[in-house]
């Protein structure tokens, strides 16, 4: 493979992920906030009623030596803290975070061990890490793990809220999220999701958690989550149906595959290919099509040591695509796919056979027609990629296919490497004419004269923009 193809990978790659990880953090970062402030329906306005005493006194409450009183002076914290971080910075400043950590050991009353761990949840779910640090300081992690191997007949809300409050530690900073790992929250995480009589709750608030512990950057090294990926495997395969589950395990194949080299030859050899490409689905919802996509496009399309593109493209990812393409939410990163299934075949002329057979060509020209820009874009791309990987013989069909109709409209987007692609698309159209005698495409070339798009290729020519206007005046040299 050569250095060019290595850096057009890497960058199709790229592009493919960062839209991926900027939708995943955006939802990490709200999943964070609705898990910890959720309060069974009760309104803000109704929150800031029961809250109306003054700070100070909730304080004596919590410091209090009568159990009644550290639970209502508890609860009300958890309540003031759900106004947001301005209270929340007034509850810290008041140093009540290791009192609050105390009551996690209260094992005489389980009510004010659940209301404290929603007040440290709430505190370590916002985007202030020196808040979360507090709580990391005040020794709160080991308990909360603790709180993880209740016995089954205690009440399960206490797991379920130190599940939620060591997910929200860990999904704060690489870290916070060691620290929850070298406590040995792993395990009992595991433990959970492997029960057979796991509730819906559960699953996905340990899926999430696990998600957090084996993402962030710098990325956690495989030994730390190792043990996760068989795990992680088997409920994909063979538990996940909810949507946030499903999602979850997904994203956390997705981290330990792109942490290390050992971790990718890991879920390699997991041989989930199948089932992620049952999720590749429109019949789903798209978080979970968009996980298993970039999973996808990680484990299979991206191994600079070893080709696996065509395995997995004989295996049905291209109608799999087809099909996820009129999805609304899907078509940025289905285009992305595409490009990315061609550069890093070996065999590009074969992938870009079965794209024209998958009646990709034709749905990719139609977003660039009616598409809004972000998407015409990427279709443009993916178009112009197919253009320039493809035979004499496929040029043709390209020429039949209005490809060259699909550049034109590129032509005018306000981006230039989308607009440096057209121009070496039609420029690679135009040369099979001259050098194969390709009729269709010299007969383009005649009438190309006369089209719109010389127009444009004669301005772009003169706006000395560097590649661009280098390849417009190449153009306009040769053809016109």
């Amino acid at each position: 493979m050569t250095a060019p193809d290595i850096v057009s990978r890497r960058r199709s790659y790229y592009q493919m992920t960062d839209y991926h990880k900027n939708s995943r953090l955006v939802s990490m970062t709200k999943r964070r906030k609705e898990l910890s402030v959720r309060d069974h329906g009760i309104e803000r306005s109704n929150i800031e009623k029961q809250v109306c005493y003054d700070l100070a006194s909730m304080a004596a409450k919590v410091n209090s030596n009568d159990r009644d009183q550290q639970l209502g002076g508890t609860v009300l914290i958890r309540k003031r803290l759900m106004l947001g971080r301005q209270q929340t910075a007034k509850v810290i400043q008041l140093g009540l975070v290791p009192r609050i950590v105390e009551f996690l050991s209260r094992e005489d009353s389980a009510e004010l061990q659940v209301e404290a761990v929603g007040c440290l949840s709430i505190i370590a779910s916002g985007i202030v890490y020196k808040w979360t640090k507090v709580v990391l300081e005040s020794r709160a992690v080991p308990v909360l793990v603790k709180l993880l191997l209740s016995p089954k007949d205690k009440v399960q809300e206490q797991i379920l809220q130190a599940v939620h409050a060591l997910g929200n530690i860990a999904g704060d900073c690489a870290e916070s999220r060691d620290h929850v790992s070298a406590n040995g929250a792993l395990t009992p995480l595991l433990r959970l999701l492997l029960e057979k009589d796991a509730k819906d709750p559960i699953l996905r608030a340990v899926s999430w958690a696990l998600s957090n512990l084996c993402g962030g950057y710098p990325f956690p090294p495989f030994e730390q989550t190792k043990a996760a990926l068989p795990v992680i495997v088997d409920l994909i395969k063979t538990k996940g149906k909810d949507k946030d589950v499903l999602t979850d395990l997904c994203w956390s194949l997705f981290y330990i595959s792109e942490a290390t080299a050992e971790g990718h030859k890991a879920v390699l050899a997991a041989n989930v290919s199948q089932r992620l490409l049952e999720l590749l689905s429109p019949r789903l919802p798209a978080e979970v099509a968009n996980a298993a996509l970039c999973c996808v496009c990680k484990i299979y399309l991206t191994n600079d040591a070893t080709y696996q593109t065509e395995d997995f493209i004989n295996l049905d990812l291209l109608s799999k695509l087809a099909n996820l393409l009129p999805v609304k939410n899907m078509k940025e990163q289905v285009c992305h796919t595409i490009t990315t299934s061609i550069i890093t075949s070996r065999n590009k002329h074969a992938v870009i056979e079965d794209v024209i057979e998958a009646q990709l060509l034709q749905k990719l020209i139609k977003e660039v027609i009616d598409a809004p820009f972000r998407v015409k874009r990427v279709a443009g791309q993916a178009v112009a990629n197919a253009i320039l990987c493809s035979s004499p013989e496929q040029i043709r069909r390209f020429v039949d296919k209005d490809c060259l109709k699909a550049m034109d409209i590129i032509l005018e987007l306000s981006d230039l490497g989308s607009v440096q692609l057209a121009l070496q698309g039609i420029n690679k159209i135009l040369k099979a004419g001259l050098e194969e005698h390709v009729e269709v495409s010299s007969s383009y070339a005649a009438s190309f004269a006369e089209a719109p798009a010389l127009e444009k290729i004669r301005y772009l020519s003169s706006l000395h923009v560097g590649e661009v206007s280098d390849t417009a005046q190449q153009i306009v040299d040769m053809y016109m």
